[in-house]
């Protein structure tokens, strides 16, 4: 039998009743971090944050992909097949929902706010960049008219890499 009582985030979970106290923590402690209720706990804003940083540098290779070899994405990883558009324009709107789907917490502090936004901002990015190319079968870079097929400088890597370190460098943990 279950018996609704409080958790420690003011959330009510359900614990057995009956059961010794070590197997009602762990109980706790699942539904805590999510495993066999609806809240999400932890391990989300981990996951969150990781995807974030993921989907961070998989748009920076993108772009800097295209700068070098002038092909977008699609182009570059020989993705562009008829059977195969309908994923791309799937992945697209995971990912452009990704970047709308709104927070479980606020920002604790502006460090957690500029991760947050890097993040949302490269999902959003992404998407963008697959549904340019799907839609007029160019990349992005070519579509804003930024010259692609060119070396890059050494600033502009140097740059680039900064700022990749800096947005997807871990967090301390809590």
């Amino acid at each position: 039998m279950l018996r609704p009582r409080a958790c420690q985030r003011g959330l009510v979970c359900a614990a057995p009743v009956g059961r010794p106290a070590a197997s009602r923590a762990v109980a706790a402690g699942a539904a805590r971090f999510g495993a066999g209720s609806a809240h999400v706990g932890a391990t989300d804003d981990a996951s969150r944050a990781f995807a974030s940083s993921l989907a961070l540098m998989v748009l920076g290779a993108a772009l800097i992909s295209e700068r070098l070899y002038g092909e977008g994405i699609v182009a570059a990883l020989e993705l562009n097949h008829p059977h195969i558009e309908p994923l791309l324009w799937g992945i697209a709107g995971g990912l452009a929902l990704a970047a709308a789907w709104p927070a479980k917490q606020c920002a604790q502090n502006a460090t957690a706010l500029v991760r947050q936004l890097a993040g949302r901002l490269a999902f959003a990015g992404l998407s963008a960049s697959l549904v340019t190319e799907l839609m007029t079968g160019r990349g992005l870079l070519a579509l804003l008219q930024i010259e692609t097929g060119a070396q890059l400088s050494e600033t502009e890597a140097v740059l680039a890499a900064l700022i990749m370190l800096v947005l997807t460098v871990p967090s301390k943990p809590r």
